[in-house]
């Protein structure tokens, strides 16, 4: 069953993994880029006919193959969106901040004093 979108969505699956793991060996590859998100839309584009015709079995299928997928017509909340990255912004700007609360705490002790 080659033609089915259930299988055509779990093997542009596997192919988004592999460019998406020879793109962080390979970051230069812009070929390899293009691909990538030619595959993606066309992967997301199945999931949305998929999503329309039988919402179960996409349903299943997104959670099977752990798919990031937003149904057409509606938005992303802020976590469900970027909860699966690391946000390395955060983390210097929680490292400044108590770099700033500690540059107060000693001001205030040198004032006191």
């Amino acid at each position: 069953d080659v033609g089915s979108a259930e299988v055509q969505i779990a093997k542009l699956n596997e192919k988004v993994k592999y460019l998406t793991t020879h793109l962080l060996k390979n970051k230069g590859d812009v070929k390899a880029k293009h691909g990538l998100n030619a595959i993606v839309t066309k992967r997301r584009k199945l999931l949305n006919y998929l999503y329309e015709t039988n919402r179960e079995t996409a349903e299943k299928i997104i959670s099977e193959l752990s798919i990031r997928f937003r149904p057409p017509g509606r938005l992303w909340d802020k976590e469900a969106k970027y909860g699966a990255f690391k946000n390395t912004k955060s983390k210097w700007l929680k490292i400044r901040a108590e770099e700033k609360l500690e540059k107060k705490v000693r001001k205030a002790a040198l004032a006191s004093k």
